[in-house]
């Protein structure tokens, strides 16, 4: 694992920055989210949160998620509920867990995928640097590294917490994945679902 002074050695060199979205109630209070606006559903792509606003001021998202007609995915680009077209439905694959730096030293989560993290060497995300877990603790649970795959932050990984279920492609809900042992599937396990169908993760099988 990278020692400290290599973070603090190479730090000025980093200076990429980048939002992703992370929870319904981060996308609201991020800057380019007003009254009114719509963000999306984590866990169904089909759906989306409203902003709201508190009595301090401050925007939240809505208790429920709303739901797009039926034939519509929620597009994160525009903003809005589009017609499905064969290519909607995509884009689950985000990070849950915090991915912006408030303080030195903290460790936050990173789009390169659960083995890795951001380690803050500034309060800003221009101080992240990226770096991967060891090997005896490789999955990042949004605090340090440890060796459940269970609580990684990442959802673009595919897990099966149970044997005999079906869940979710993270990268798309026209296909999903078979469950015969848990734990992170394999290609084998991904099956298609038929003409005009998509996986719905809130019920856990084809509507």
């Amino acid at each position: 694992m990278y020692n400290i002074k290599l973070f603090l050695i190479t730090a000025a060199l980093f200076t990429g920055k980048m939002h992703i979205p992370v929870t319904p109630s981060q996308d609201c209070l991020n800057g380019s989210s007003t009254l009114g606006s719509k963000v999306p559903n984590p866990e169904n792509c089909s759906q989306y949160y409203l902003c709201l606003l508190a009595g301090d001021g401050s925007l939240y998202p809505s208790d429920n998620p709303e739901s797009c007609s039926e034939g519509q995915y929620f597009d994160w680009n525009s903003g809005d509920c589009v017609d499905d077209e064969g290519a909607g439905c995509k884009n689950l694959c985000i990070n849950l867990c915090e991915t912006s730096c408030s303080s030195v030293g903290q460790m936050v989560a990173t789009p390169s995928g659960c083995g890795f993290y951001y380690f803050c060497t500034q309060e800003t995300d221009e101080g992240r640097i990226e770096a991967p877990c060891s090997e005896d603790a490789p999955y990042f649970d949004g605090t340090q590294c440890q060796n459940d795959t269970s609580k990684c932050c990442d959802t673009c990984t595919p897990y099966c917490n149970e044997i005999y279920i079906e869940t979710r492609d993270p990268t798309d809900c026209t296909t999903y994945y078979l469950c015969t042992s848990r734990g992170i599937p394999d290609d084998t396990d991904l099956h298609t679902c038929g003409s005009g169908q998509y996986f719905d993760p809130d019920v856990g099988r084809i509507v």
